[in-house]
């Protein structure tokens, strides 16, 4: 979803395919629902903290120190980026 580009390459490729999209990529719901509509199952990427150094993991990062409410409040926007996934 982010790799516009390869992203419409797989989307093309014969089904079924799992896809996985990270749920701030551009348009992530329209090209999720394109991958759906060619016959592919689809799982949310949810970015997590990473476990050495300082990577740009996006926004709504699942991080280890927060409370709960930020926890889940950063999980259900993720979850909410696009419709029809498995995982």
């Amino acid at each position: 979803g982010v790799d516009r580009k390869h992203s419409e390459m797989v989307i093309n490729l014969p089904p079924p395919l799992t896809m996985a999209y990270l749920p701030y990529a551009h348009d992530v719901a329209q090209q999720a629902r394109k991958a759906r509509e060619s016959g592919h199952e689809l799982m949310v990427h949810v970015p997590m903290a990473p476990n050495k150094g300082a990577l740009d993991t996006g926004p709504n990062v699942l991080e280890p120190d927060v409370d709960e409410h930020a926890l889940r409040a950063a999980l259900n926007a993720n979850l909410s980026a696009f419709e029809g996934y498995v995982g």
